[in-house]
């Protein structure tokens, strides 16, 4: 198996979880992240899609947190870098994010 065909497994399989996030103006964007990657890897995501998709003028990188839902949890940049999605305790499958603008 190739090593590119290897990483996929890795993401999509059992290492992986697919990460969804609500934007306040209702849109959303999917990613599949390793469980083992740092929370800061969706605050990333959200940066480079928020830019590609040049809306959301008042969302401003560092102004907003990440929220789920079930059970309530907030996540903020500052302390991203520090924590995995395992240690943070998002080891589902799949996890969706709500934007939050603080």
């Amino acid at each position: 198996m190739a090593d590119d065909e290897m990483q996929c497994v890795r993401v999509c399989g059992v290492w992986g979880m697919a990460g969804q996030v609500r934007m306040p103006n209702g849109s959303r964007v999917t990613r599949r992240f390793r469980r083992s990657d740092a929370l800061q890897a969706v605050f990333d995501f959200v940066d480079v899609s928020k830019a590609e998709a040049q809306g959301d003028d008042a969302v401003v990188m560092g102004s907003y947190s990440l929220a789920t839902n079930h059970p309530r949890r907030v996540f903020e940049e500052s302390s991203a870098a520090q924590q995995t999605f395992e240690q943070a305790g998002l080891t589902g499958r799949q996890e969706a994010f709500f934007l939050e603008i603080n």
